[in-house]
C-alpha cells in the first residue's frame, strides 16, 4: 500500500503557468462513487492527448502519522465509464501541470474548470513529499496553504461544491 504525503497551497495568481516550466499537462476527470468511515472510493480519467487515455479505481483511506493511505488501479475504459456513471454530478474536471522543483521534487498545478457541472476557476498546488517532516519552502506564488482543509478535498469539492 502507497501512503500519499502532501502539501496543498490555493495559487495566488493564475498568470503564473505562463512563466514556469511545465512538463507536462493532463487532462483529468474524476468522479467519486462512495463514502464511508475516512475512505473514499473514486474513479479517474486521465488524458495526454485524445488518443491516449486511462482509466484508474482508487480508495483512499483516512489519514496516518504515515500520510494518507492509498490503493489505485488501473482499470478497463468500459469499467471505468460505467463507474463514472454510478458518480452523478460527484465529479470534478481538471487540468494537471506538472512543474519540475528543486532537484527530485515536483509541483502539480490543478486548474479545475467544472466541479459538481459548475464553471470554476479555482487552482490548487500541491507537492508529494517523500517522506513525512520532509522540509519544504514553498515558492513566492503560492498562497494559503490549505493541506487537511477538509472543505478544499477534491471529495468534498465534488461532494458539495467551492467553499463559501
Amino acid at each position: 500500500m502507497h501512503f500519499e504525503i502532501e502539501r496543498r497551497f490555493l495559487v495566488r495568481d493564475e498568470s503564473i503557468l505562463k512563466r514556469l516550466h511545465i512538463r507536462l499537462t493532463l487532462k483529468i476527470g474524476q468522479g467519486y462513487i462512495a463514502a464511508s468511515d475516512g475512505n473514499v472510493v473514486r474513479v479517474r480519467s486521465t488524458s495526454w492527448s485524445e488518443a491516449k487515455r486511462t482509466y484508474h479505481l482508487c480508495v483512499k483511506g483516512r489519514a496516518t502519522d504515515r500520510g494518507m493511505p492509498e490503493v489505485e488501479t488501473e482499470i478497463s475504459p468500459e469499467v471505468g465509464q460505467d463507474l463514472f456513471s454510478l458518480c452523478g454530478d460527484r465529479t470534478l474536471s481538471k487540468f494537471r501541470r506538472i512543474i519540475p522543483y528543486r532537484g527530485s521534487l515536483k509541483i502539480e498545478v490543478d486548474q479545475f474548470h467544472f466541479i459538481r457541472n459548475r464553471a470554476t476557476d479555482l487552482m490548487i498546488a500541491e507537492v508529494e513529499l517523500p517522506a513525512v517532516g520532509h522540509p519544504f519552502k514553498p515558492p513566492d506564488w503560492f498562497g494559503e496553504e490549505i493541506t487537511g482543509v477538509e472543505e478544499f478535498s477534491n471529495f468534498s469539492l465534488a461532494t458539495n461544491g467551492l467553499p463559501a
